[in-house]
């Protein structure tokens, strides 16, 4: 099948983008891995250089702060490239400041700069899927326009809340054939506020299958849980100082390693400090992903306890090495993560109902503890890379030659 990937995050050779994601690639090079003909491109959005130069100087800081992606690149011109052989079109779609609407000149501008594109490569798609509302929605007239017989869909990776966007959906709303979540929380925010699509997908991420280590429950072959680790940027929204203050709480013993950086870090040691935990928690720094997987293969529960998180890799990588873990309600993991089942979920930055549930835990017997950890593989289990491009792939198959009767 010929796909067309829209979306305004992607990875640039040679650039790092603060508040990224690599997620779309995945999709797309498994997508090319299984044999389809994909192509991408990049709607990355550029504002007045100011913006840029403080984005470059501040990008971090407001990455930290907020969920969102930086763009301190400023190309004019398009940009052509591949990633793992998947042809990329870098097009800039300008708008003057971050909460104003896309003027319609620079809509026009992408959408000419995408049909030209796959019209000299002779391209033309069996189906369009676009990440992130916008300006793919913006675009969706157009792209209808030109591929009228082709469905386009938009999968979603933030709650829908704005009255803005709601409106945006509700004009344009028309244009799009299928909508895609990627995770419970953020569909139910769509439901909520949108009328129910007639068609709709979930596109959860997944992790590489030798991720999997079914023998890790071992570790749990002993009462209590004593060895905690928590993985992320050391920010407001991810609620560290929450974790310690839970652990401190519950009056167990515990060992913490906080993996990460972050600018919360010199406030989370003066606050272990004042905890008295001082000797119980290792900040570790930033680690690769090899070293981060291999903490996790020691540590008995991972807790991760953010807001506004869109789903939340560390959790499945986590669970398949087979930790307990913890996660928030109503967040990227709600729906996948059930308690007492395969986990547990708390209130987003909860100090109390975390220092409650981790009481609770530590009475668990080593039956228990087992039956969790092993539920927690089978979930990671069915969520790896291969399975997770699939089960989208499955859909957009499906979608395509509903649309072709």
């Amino acid at each position: 099948m010929k796909i067309l990937l829209l979306t305004s995050i992607y990875p640039i050779p040679g650039i790092r983008i603060p508040g990224g994601t690599d997620v779309c690639h995945y999709f797309s090079k498994e997508w090319k891995n299984q044999g389809h003909d994909v192509m991408v491109v990049n709607t990355y959005t550029i504002y007045p250089r100011i913006l840029h130069w403080l984005g470059e100087k501040f990008g971090a800081a407001i990455a930290n702060i907020f969920p969102v992606s930086i763009n301190t690149l400023r190309p004019k011109e398009p940009l052509e490239f591949e990633v793992d052989g998947v042809p990329v079109l870098l097009s800039s779609t300008y708008k003057r400041f971050p909460k104003l609407p896309f003027p319609d000149k620079s809509i026009h501008l992408t959408a000419d700069r995408i049909f030209t594109w796959l019209k000299r490569k002779n391209f033309r798609p069996d189906i369009i899927t676009c990440h992130f509302l916008h300006p793919n929605i913006e675009l969706s007239k157009y792209l209808k326009e030109y591929f009228p017989d082709t469905p386009v869909g938009i999968s979603l990776h933030g709650k829908i809340s704005s009255p803005n966007d709601i409106t945006t959906i509700e004009k344009l709303g028309n244009n799009i054939d299928f909508w895609g979540f990627r995770s419970y929380p953020i569909a139910g925010s769509f439901h909520k506020n949108i009328k129910q699509p007639d068609r709709e997908l979930y596109c959860f991420s997944g992790i590489p299958a030798d991720f999997i280590e079914p023998s890790a429950v071992d570790k749990h072959n002993h009462e209590g849980v004593h060895k905690y680790i928590f993985v992320g940027n050391l920010i407001h929204r991810k609620h560290p100082e929450a974790v310690i203050k839970g652990l401190a709480e519950s009056g167990i013993n515990f060992e913490l390693e906080i993996i990460g950086s972050g600018q919360l870090e010199e406030k989370l040691k003066t606050l272990t400090k004042e905890l008295k935990v001082r000797d119980k928690v290792i900040f570790s720094g930033r680690l690769s992903r090899e070293e981060v997987t291999s903490r996790m293969r020691d540590a008995e529960c991972l807790i991760m306890i953010s807001q506004d998180e869109t789903f939340g890799l560390v959790y499945l990588e986590a669970m398949a090495k087979g930790c307990l873990v913890i996660a928030s309600k109503e967040e990227g993991m709600d729906g996948i993560l059930k308690s007492d089942e395969n986990g547990w979920l708390v209130s987003a930055g909860s100090a109390d109902e975390l220092s409650k549930q981790i009481i609770k835990i530590n009475n668990l017997n080593i039956s228990e503890k087992l039956t969790i950890a092993q539920n927690a593989i089978k979930t990671a289990s069915e969520m790896t890379d291969s399975i997770a491009a699939q089960n989208y792939m499955d859909k957009l198959l499906d979608f395509s030659q509903s649309s072709a009767k």
